[in-house]
C-alpha cells in the first residue's frame, strides 16, 4: 500500500473569546479552547463515497479505519494506494484487484455523522440558499438570562455528566 499524505495538519483545536456569567451574577471574560472541525470528502476508486467531519489528523489512519468498519474492505491488502491532497479536504483511495467487485461499484455516498447534529446544515431555506444574517453590534440577551438559565440547568448537566451524556456550553 502506498501512503500520498500532502497534508500536514492544523492544530486540532484553537482559543475563542468567552463571556462567563458567575452565580453571584458577575460577569469576566476570557478564552476557552474548542476542538476544530474537519471536512474531507472520500474518494473510493474516483467515486465520492463518504463526506466526513473530524479532527485534522491522523486522516489516513481514519480513512483506513473508516473503510474496515464499514465494510468497504476487510483488510489494508485490499488497497493499492492513498492519496491525501495538500489542504486535507479530499482524500482518494484506490482499490486493487483483490477487493470485493460490489464494493467497486458503489454509488452510495455516505455522510457520516460525527457529531451531536448528524452534520445537519442549519440555517438553510428550502431552495439549499443561506439566508441573510443581520448582524448585531450587541448581544441581545442580559447577563442574568444566562444566569437563570444556569441555575436551572445546572441539575441537569449534572445528570446527564453521570450518564456520559453530552451537553453544549452556553458562551458568547
Amino acid at each position: 500500500m502506498i501512503v500520498e499524505n500532502l497534508f500536514h495538519g492544523t492544530e486540532e483545536s484553537e482559543f475563542v473569546p468567552k463571556t462567563v456569567v458567575h452565580m453571584d451574577g458577575s460577569v469576566s471574560k476570557g478564552e476557552c479552547r474548542i476542538v476544530s472541525e474537519h471536512g474531507m470528502e472520500l474518494f473510493l476508486n474516483e467515486k465520492l463515497t463518504m463526506k466526513l467531519v473530524c479532527t485534522p489528523s491522523n486522516l489516513t489512519e481514519l480513512i483506513i479505519g473508516r473503510l474496515i468498519s464499514e465494510g468497504y474492505i476487510e483488510s489494508t491488502d485490499e488497497i493499492e494506494m492513498i492519496y491525501i491532497c495538500s489542504n486535507g479536504k479530499r482524500a482518494r483511495v484506490f482499490l486493487n484487484d483483490t477487493a470485493s467487485e460490489a464494493i467497486k461499484l458503489t454509488q452510495v455516498v455516505e455522510e457520516i455523522p460525527t457529531c451531536c447534529t448528524d452534520n445537519q446544515v442549519f440555517l438553510q431555506n428550502q431552495n439549499g440558499r443561506k439566508p441573510k444574517i443581520q448582524r448585531h453590534s450587541k448581544p441581545i440577551w442580559k447577563s442574568e438570562w444566562i444566569l437563570h438559565l444556569r441555575i436551572n440547568l445546572f441539575p441537569i448537566l449534572k445528570y446527564t455528566e453521570r450518564l456520559r451524556g453530552h451537553t453544549a456550553a452556553i458562551s458568547a
